[in-house]
């Protein structure tokens, strides 16, 4: 059985730090609506692709102002925080079954100016029935889990943050034949986000990260991999970027090992209105399937 794909907590909290864009006075916010749609492509015998259609809803806890800044990074330099409501709906398809899903998270992060320290703190369930096609003969089966997630980081300099997450991701499969396949996920590592300008209203993003990834199986050996992911992003003004990411896993669950490349760019076409796309294909190592996947996102600030 595939192993479902991790909700990471990472990619909720890019939602309250990273996709803020915005330009001077008259494009200060407090609200963000999102819409994101995800689709991945697997290059194997099943023919697999899944399709993730997700809304976000982000408050700011003051209004965040825009002097000047990369758009993108207003209220991480700003340090304003915010509450992020998601919900996402996924499907699934390929030779044998199709599936159907859907997501809900919360998501807190607090950052006030003045003050170093930053704290995020995340809670999502997640479901999906998965159904055989004819001829193939199997049960249908389901699945439940639940997610939750700690960040606890320092501003080191003005616009340098460093950060400890952890995560936990237990999943359930019914009817009980399937139970053999539950595992609790559990994520740890090192974050780190700088801002480095560059001159002429020009800036530099760089964010990595370096953790472990374990699975606790239940009637199997359980694994660990290591993680490390590394994007940089060039702000070409305050209303546009294009950067590209690394990615690399490696360990002994051969289900999950291999490496990614990917390319994203942001476009604001108002002060209150941007898209941002990124694509990126992982090569896979082991048992693990190569993918390319497609991510489009569009927001709004009010």
């Amino acid at each position: 059985m595939d192993r479902t794909k991790p909700y990471f907590f990472g990619a909720i909290l890019l939602l309250a730090t990273a996709s803020h864009l915005a330009m001077a006075s008259q494009a200060d916010y407090q609200i963000e609506l999102g819409y994101e749609l995800e689709q991945t492509d697997y290059a194997n015998s099943e023919n697999t692709k899944t399709t993730v259609h997700t809304i976000s809803f982000e408050y700011f806890l003051e209004p965040v102002k825009i002097d000047n800044q990369p758009l993108a990074e207003a209220a991480f330099m700003n340090r304003i925080s915010s509450f992020v409501a998601v919900h996402g709906q996924f499907d699934l398809d390929n030779n044998s079954r199709t599936a159907e899903g859907n997501t809900t998270a919360l998501l807190y992060t607090h950052m006030q100016q003045g003050s170093p320290l930053r704290l995020a703190a995340i809670y999502a369930q997640q479901s999906a029935d998965y159904t055989f096609k004819p001829g193939f003969p199997f049960f249908d089966y389901s699945y439940d889990r639940t997610i939750t997630g700690l960040h606890i980081g320092s501003f080191i300099a003005q616009n340098t943050a460093i950060a400890f997450e952890y995560l936990t991701d237990k999943v359930d499969y019914s009817p009980t034949v399937y139970s053999t396949f539950d595992y609790t996920l559990t994520q740890t590592k090192i974050t780190a986000k700088h801002l480095m300008p560059t001159g002429n209203g020009t800036m530099v993003n760089i964010e990595g990260d370096i953790g472990t990834d374990s699975y606790d199986n239940k009637n199997s050996a359980d694994t660990k991999n290591t993680v490390i992911k590394i994007t940089g992003e060039y702000y070409l003004n305050n209303m546009q970027s294009i950067g590209g990411g690394f990615e690399q896993i490696s360990g002994d669950d051969n289900g999950e090992k291999g490496q990614a490349i990917a390319v994203l760019g942001k476009l604001f076409f108002t002060p209150k209105f941007f898209l941002a796309a990124k694509i990126r294909q992982f090569s896979g190592d082991g048992t693990s399937n190569d993918n390319d996947e497609i991510v489009i996102n569009a927001n709004m600030r009010f």
